[in-house]
Parts: C-alpha cells; structure tokens; sequence
C-alpha cells in the first residue's frame, strides 16, 4: 500500500492540506506542545521512509511519557491506524496510550465536575475515551464468538471461526473478561459525561455530538454472548437502552428539536 491509498486520521484532521497546517513548526519552536504533538505525528503518518516513523514516533512518545495529553492521543490514534509495516497496528499499544489521554475525562466523569484536581478536561481527553469505547464495542460486541441459529453446528463453528479471523485482521484480539469490564467502565464513563450539564459548553457540545454514533454500544455490550463475559445482562441492556433513549429526548428539547420532526 502507498501513502497514496493509505487513509490517514491524522493528516485528514487537517483536510489533507499542507497549507492548513504549515504553521505547526513556528508553533512549535514557540512552546506550543500540542502543535508539537501534531508535527510529529503527521510527519510520522505521511511518510514512506522507517527512519522517518522511527524517528517522529520516538519523539512523540518522549513528548507523550512528559505527560502531553495531545501526544498521547496522537500515539493512540496511530497505533489503532497503523501505518502498515512500518508501524504495525496494536491495539494494545492504542488502548494504553489512550487510557494516559482519556484520564481527565474519567476523573471527570467520577467526580461529576468538568476539572481534575488540576487539569481542565478538554476535547482531546473525550475524544480518547470515545476512541477507547468505540474499541470496547468492537472487541466486546461486533468481533465476537455469537451463537446462531446455523443449519449445523459445523456452520456455526465455520462462522465463529471466522469471527474470530475479522477480529485478528482489524488488529484486536480475542476479549477477556477484563476485556468486558474494562468496556462497561469506559461506556459509563462516557455516558456520565453526556448527562453531566456543568462541563464547559464547548466541551459538552462534543459529547453530545459524537454521542449519536455511541448510541447502543453499552447496550450492545451488555447484551452479548460471549461465553467470558461478566458483564452479560439482558435487563441491564434494556435500562440503558431506555436511559439513552431518555437523555436523547431531552437533548432534543433542549436544541428546540420538535419531537414530531424526529
């Protein structure tokens, strides 16, 4: 693959326009640790050559281990993309560096304010929870081993086994039931965000916003078979399920969306 066809998350936040982020360098040079954030990981993400990667990888995670939440966010959102062999996807390695960004909107979420003791929740912070969730989903709800309805239990051992290959190839392994713990923690945490009123307008205009993708994913979760799942519940799925269905509502009277409309 060529960085022609390669879809990049990165450079596509800055739509794909040197010009639109040419300014990072002066940014950089003048203290500005989120632009350097950014510079590394573009420069890593668009590149052919190992060195390169190599070389913007290692300082972006030097930036990230000094505790840049940006950088850390950056480091998950390359090894969820993977930049074929020359950084091989691992969701692991995504999972870790995000659980590093997304700590200001967990303790956001626990404390039921918008602030840690001393760190302002931001965008970038809610943007690596929502990406840990949406990995939860798919390692706990769409790759997952399901019983059916085949014909056979051949067919359903051919569909499983299949299930777990699409799981391998998108760079997840098989969920443990940490795995499932881990999810229904990251969901809620996400969920309290979205009901939490006193987050700064900006902030919570987002979680809101990326909230209608969300919609089902805990449910989902709670809802699927997995023989090691501890967090199985068909009645805890249906009382999210109502609850996000309760806060949509509200959502779209506070927007002054007519609920006919919808």
């Amino acid at each position: 693959m060529s960085i022609a066809d390669r879809f990049n998350i990165i450079f596509g936040w800055y739509d794909e326009d040197p010009k639109a982020f040419s300014g990072l360098e002066a940014q950089a040079r003048n203290g500005d640790r989120d632009a350097e954030a950014d510079l590394y990981a573009i420069r890593a993400e668009t590149s052919e050559d190992a060195a390169v990667v190599t070389e913007q990888t290692a300082a972006l995670e030097k930036l990230a281990a000094s505790g840049c939440e940006r950088a850390q966010l950056m480091l998950g959102i390359l090894y969820h993309e993977g930049l074929d062999e020359l950084l091989p996807c691992d969701m692991r390695k995504s999972d870790a560096w995000l659980n590093k960004a997304a700590a200001a909107a967990f303790a956001a979420a626990h404390s039921g304010s918008s602030c840690t003791d001393s760190d302002e929740l931001t965008k970038d912070s809610v943007y690596a929870l929502y990406t840990l969730c949406m990995h939860s989903w798919f390692r706990c709800s769409v790759f997952v081993d399901k019983p059916n309805d085949a014909a056979s239990a051949e067919e359903s051992a051919a569909d499983n086994e299949q299930a777990v290959k699409d799981t391998l190839e998108c760079g997840f392994e098989p969920a443990t039931a940490q795995d499932f713990l881990n999810a229904e923690r990251q969901q809620l945490a996400l969920f309290k965000l979205r009901t939490n009123k006193q987050l700064p307008e900006q902030v919570r205009s987002f979680i809101v916003e990326i909230a209608q993708t969300t919609a089902g994913w805990l449910p989902s979760i709670y809802e699927s078979p997995s023989p090691v799942s501890p967090v199985y519940s068909p009645e805890k799925a249906q009382k999210q399920h109502e609850l996000e269905e309760a806060v949509a509502r509200e959502e779209r009277r506070e927007a002054g969306i007519d609920e006919a409309e919808h």
